[in-house]
């Protein structure tokens, strides 16, 4: 920190763009040492977004700004004013007028159009998305980290404003380290509220850890440590407040929370690229697999569907869950150009 004369960890884009340097640096190019502003980048890489943003802002309100210097600009006047003096008033001629109006016009366009897109940019939502077999870490706007799963969505706005809730709106499956902004629990402050919206299933958080998943019309919500709660959509009078390894369920066929106690590592268990699985049927097994790779996954015999398993099996592809879950069975793994499919051996 002594390389620096601020903290620009508590920068936000309103204060890169008040900041004189930061707006010389990004108009002219001239710092107060070389260098200076990308190591303020290296040094706070989460201020990057905030950064941008400043700029853009600040090169649209910097589009009249003819000269850097303040000597330069009594220069310019000096030489306004004496040209004024020497010179005797004269009529302009109307077609010039108008063209230079003309012109005025066109830059006056250029400017609202530029505003315009700055503004477009800036207001509309952020979105994440995994492909299938693929994990991602997004590090939100509040230093609170989500670990998106395969075949997810997470999208929130750009901008999260002092003393409005922290929204985001999830499909598929995340596991989520949310920052704890408030000190006193019992003075709660729309600002210090946290909501994920996931499925049909509002979340509301303050600070905690906890995975997520939306699909298939089922939302299930595992509690590492914390606190949540979890409401129904369709009662309002109907929700829960969870505690440490806890899982509630909500199914669209029964709009209903369904609360018990299961440990947490079962369901964050992806995010180390394994499926943990305690009584879990073939069936639930195999259609987790295609949520997650996007292919599908034929049995021969239907009846394997409704045993259960337990114990651990890797995810790093579907070639090797396969694998694991046909020695379990006592069957063999065939790919076809459209599916999987586990036969008799």
């Amino acid at each position: 920190m002594e390389l620096f004369d601020k903290d620009y960890g508590t920068y936000n884009a309103s204060d890169f763009i008040n900041d004189d340097a930061y707006k010389y640096w990004i108009r002219y190019g001239v710092e107060k040492t070389p260098g200076y502003w990308q190591a303020v980048k290296l040094a706070w890489p989460q201020k990057a977004d905030e950064m941008e943003q400043a700029a853009n802002l600040i090169l649209v309100l910097s589009t009249q700004v003819s000269s850097p210097h303040e000597a330069g600009r009594q220069r310019v006047w000096n030489n306004i004013r004496n040209g004024m003096q020497q010179v005797a008033p004269h009529r302009t001629l109307p077609k010039m007028r108008y063209k230079y109006r003309r012109y005025a016009a066109v830059l006056l366009l250029g400017v609202l159009l530029s505003a315009g897109g700055w503004y477009y940019w800036y207001t509309r939502p952020l979105i994440f998305h995994t492909g299938y077999g693929q994990t991602q870490l997004v590090i939100l706007p509040d230093q609170s980290a989500v670990i998106l799963n395969a075949n997810s969505t997470l999208h929130y706005h750009r901008r999260w404003h002092d003393g409005k809730r922290r929204e985001l709106w999830l499909e598929g499956e995340a596991y989520l380290d949310v920052k704890h902004l408030n000190l006193h629990p019992e003075q709660i402050s729309p600002g210090d509220e946290f909501v994920l919206h996931a499925g049909q299933v509002d979340i509301a958080v303050l600070g905690t850890i906890f995975n997520v998943k939306s699909r298939r019309g089922i939302t299930t919500v595992s509690l590492k440590s914390g606190r949540v709660k979890v409401s129904n959509p369709f009662n309002q009078q109907q929700f829960v407040v969870m505690q440490p390894g806890e899982l509630v369920t909500f199914r669209q066929q029964t709009a209903q929370l369904e609360k018990q106690v299961a440990a947490p590592e079962l369901f964050n268990a992806w995010t180390e690229h394994k499926m943990a699985l305690s009584n879990t049927t073939v069936n639930d097994i195999l259609q987790s697999l295609e949520d997650t790779y996007g292919q599908k996954i034929i049995m021969e015999d239907t009846a394997m569907g409704n045993r259960r398993i337990d114990g651990i099996v890797p995810m790093r592809n579907m070639e090797d869950a396969l694998f694991v879950i046909s020695n379990i069975l006592g069957t063999k793994t065939v790919k076809t150009d459209s599916a999987w499919v586990l036969k008799k051996k």
